[in-house]
């Protein structure tokens, strides 16, 4: 039995090539429909992870509202201290200013006899301070190391805590600490009103004694000086211990 073979026509054949084609498009058209769902499918946020933003968004806004806090306080504490500064210099130039125009130094005991150019060596060095009402400028017994100069003010001096005498502006107090580097002092002094002083201190002094700017002559003579204010007191200080003594050799003999 022999096989019969049909024939195709040439429009069949691209009929059938074009039905193939189509299937392959439609199927790959299929997965690349499918690929992008996948991809554009968007994963549920659960209400916890949500809190967590906001709670984190909240946190770094606080954090930024205190990094411009702080960075305010720290401009007008900069400015005030700024402020200070100037005020202080300023107060200090007028004390100098002060100092120079009455001749104070030249009037004192100690320094009366140098010369323009030296008063105005010292005076360049010496530092500005202020205290307030009824604050101690020195206290009785302390170690002294600064003579003092009141610019404007006013101040009590008390020996065991009674008023001996009074000193206000121009007044100079505490040549003895210039002289020796253990001077105590005899007195308390404190402000009865704002007070404003230039000091000299025994390191300052020492440094314009050894450039030549006091001069020795100057400085016996400060040596003699002290040496008044101090034996008083030394005396006292000497029947007191006395005092003692006989007082605890006593005190043994009735034992």
């Amino acid at each position: 039995m022999s096989t019969q073979v049909i024939p195709v026509s040439k429009s069949t054949l691209e009929d059938e090539e074009m039905l193939a084609v189509d299937v392959k498009d439609g199927k790959e058209e299929e997965g690349k429909t499918k690929t992008s769902t996948s991809l554009t499918q968007v994963t549920p946020v659960s209400k916890s992870t949500l809190e967590d933003v906001e709670m984190h968004e909240k946190e770094v806004d606080k954090l930024h509202k205190e990094h411009e806090e702080h960075d305010k306080r720290l401009k007008i504490k900069h400015a005030n201290l700024r402020r200070k500064s100037t005020i202080r210099v300023k107060e200090r130039i007028l004390a100098r200013t002060a100092i120079r125009h009455s001749k104070t130094l030249q009037k004192t005991t100690i320094f009366q006899h140098l010369s323009s150019d030296a008063i105005s060596k010292i005076i360049d060095v010496m530092e500005y301070r202020s205290f307030d009402t009824g604050e101690n400028l020195v206290v009785q017994g302390d170690l002294g190391t600064e003579f003092m100069v009141i610019v404007k003010g006013a101040v009590n001096i008390l020996q065991d805590q009674q008023v001996v005498n009074t000193l206000g502006g121009l007044d100079c107090l505490g040549e003895g600490a210039l002289v020796r580097d253990d001077h105590y002092r005899g007195a308390t002094v404190v402000a009865t009103a704002l007070t404003q002083v230039l000091i000299l201190s025994y390191e300052r002094y020492q440094e314009l004694l050894l450039d030549g700017t006091i001069a020795k002559t100057t400085h016996e003579a400060l040596e003699k000086l002290s040496a008044s204010y101090t034996a008083p007191r030394e005396r006292i200080k000497a029947t007191l211990n006395k005092t003692k003594l006989e007082i605890e050799r006593s005190t043994i003999k009735k034992t």
